[in-house]
């Protein structure tokens, strides 16, 4: 995805400036801050996941995949994400 013009620009480096105040425990003002612009916010948010996603699964020498099977483990979603497997190769055959 290539962002044209200001506003484009603008809305995906709030979507990723969110993220890390959120992890640092400030909390945006998302409706103030970004309600005026008349865009989807939550399409940048989207691409802010890819991108902290990415750099997490580098960092840490994985795959995407990998990570997200990590996590799902830690948070106990292994069953849902084995039950979605199974359908997806259900629905291949």
């Amino acid at each position: 995805m290539q962002f044209r013009g200001r506003v484009e620009h603008r809305c995906s480096q709030y979507a990723v400036y969110a993220a890390a105040c959120i992890r640092g425990g400030v909390k945006p003002d998302l409706l103030g801050d970004a309600g005026w612009r008349n865009t989807p916010l939550w399409i940048y948010a989207v691409y802010g996941l890819v991108i902290y996603t990415r750099a997490a699964a580098d960092r840490r020498g994985a795959t995407v995949e990998q990570l997200a099977l990590e996590l799902a483990a830690r948070h106990g979603l292994m069953q849902d994400v084995e039950d979605h497997v199974r359908g997806n190769d259900h629905n291949r055959r």
